[in-house]
């Protein structure tokens, strides 16, 4: 790239390779040399217009940056690639929506076990059966007892944060999983 001699000042020169590195981000689906005789269409464009604008190089990039108009879209995953993404995307969202009631479910339970700690509970029966309920269950004893809200209310937190690294890994545009089908 360039050096901040070349664009008038730091400050300058930061606007233009942050904006030439987002447009070689989004031409990434061109092959090498198209994509570097845009790359250095751009880079003229913006020394044009430094040199044309008055005031100071920061502001005459930055506006260079604004007349060059939207990047263009990322190149998407190919043909098979863009099946596959969407197919895993798919499972992990609903996943991600099952699980998130759940752990929703769980949180109320814990902040309904807090206005009522003999009410809402884990019970066992003499049977061996479990029951999670909102209401003191006959001939059952409560399991937890105060730890209930605690281990719960964390056990709802860590997995909501677990479904938000699920989501960024595999679901999100731009994610790992979508960076690795888009190299194959």
């Amino acid at each position: 790239m360039t050096t901040q001699r070349d664009w008038g000042s730091p400050e300058a020169a930061r606007i233009a390779e942050a904006f030439l590195r987002r447009l070689a981000r989004s031409l990434r689906g061109l092959d090498a040399a198209e994509r570097q005789e845009r790359l250095r269409e751009a880079e003229a464009h913006l020394r044009d217009f430094a040199a044309a604008h008055d005031g100071p190089p920061e502001r005459a990039i930055a506006d260079g940056v604004a007349a060059f108009g939207p990047l263009p879209e990322p190149a998407r995953p190919a043909a098979t690639g863009g099946a596959l993404l969407s197919l895993i995307r798919a499972i992990v969202i609903l996943f991600i929506g099952a699980t998130g009631v759940l752990a929703a479910m769980t949180l109320h339970l814990a902040v309904s076990d807090l206005f009522a700690p003999d009410q809402v509970g884990l019970w066992v029966y003499a049977s061996g059966d479990w029951s999670l309920s909102y209401e003191a269950q006959p001939d059952a004893r409560e399991v937890l007892g105060f730890w209930f809200a605690p281990i719960f209310g964390l056990g709802a937190i860590a997995v909501a944060i677990a479904l938000a690294f699920l989501y960024r890994i595999a679901a999100s545009p731009g994610g790992a999983l979508e960076r690795a089908l888009t190299r194959l």
